[in-house]
């Protein structure tokens, strides 16, 4: 059961081969397992969710990176989500070379709202089994920071922006930052979606720079 959203953007002759311009998509569904009951109403308490992830390099529009996965989220309250989930990885490292690996990942996360803005962090150990290569573990670190835009005291959509530095506490050293910005946007019923753009730099060790743009998409079984 995943759900699957494609969108096509130009590609380009020729890539610097330590940068590209990609195209991220992730797509998750959401399916409430047990509920409880709150201030005499329904809350999520832990939800299955069902991941899929597509990224498209520039060069001849070739999928460069593809995933899917399964997770939990614990909602223990609403400023604290704990989530462990497995990912299955296939990434492309050189154009007739393909990269596999699993990985677990713990992810702890709080979060507070107020009237005009939200502010959330999330942790995140994560251990990369690879194939043919060294298993690593790393630590990441995203801080994401919402704005509500209403009118007539109707909400239209949120501007977001993150940011996410990389350790590699294996190597014990900082690799990478990702920093994205875009819009959040509750399309109809169960659906929602996020319109992004993103830039991977790096620190330290060598890795491609990226820069692109995203659509990500959640969509919700159930009530």
């Amino acid at each position: 059961m995943v759900f699957v959203l494609g969108i096509c953007i130009p590609g380009f002759a020729q890539v610097d081969l330590d940068h590209d311009l990609q195209f991220w998509n992730e797509n998750t569904i959401i399916v409430p397992m047990v509920k409880q009951t709150k201030n005499g109403k329904m809350a999520d308490l832990i939800n299955l969710l069902i991941q899929q992830n597509n990224r498209i390099g520039s060069e001849s529009f070739h999928p460069v990176d593809e995933r899917i996965g399964v997770g939990f989220d614990v909602i223990v309250n609403k400023h604290f989500t704990f989530t462990p989930s497995y990912l299955y990885r296939a990434s492309r490292t050189l154009p007739t070379v393909w990269d596999y690996e699993h990985r677990i990942r713990l992810d702890a996360t709080t979060g507070y709202s107020w009237q005009h803005f939200g502010i959330k962090n999330r942790n995140r150990i994560e251990r990369r089994i690879r194939n043919s290569r060294s298993n690593i573990t790393r630590y990441r670190n995203r801080t994401a920071l919402r704005v509500p835009i209403t009118r007539n005291d109707k909400q239209l959509f949120d501007v977001f922006g993150t940011i996410e530095p990389f350790y590699d506490v294996t190597a014990k050293h900082w690799t990478y930052y990702e920093v994205t910005s875009g819009i959040s946007a509750h399309i109809f019923g169960p659906l929602s979606m996020d319109f992004f753009y993103l830039h991977r730099g790096e620190i330290r060790s060598p890795q491609l720079t990226v820069n692109g743009f995203g659509v990500n998409a959640k969509i919700r079984i159930g009530k």
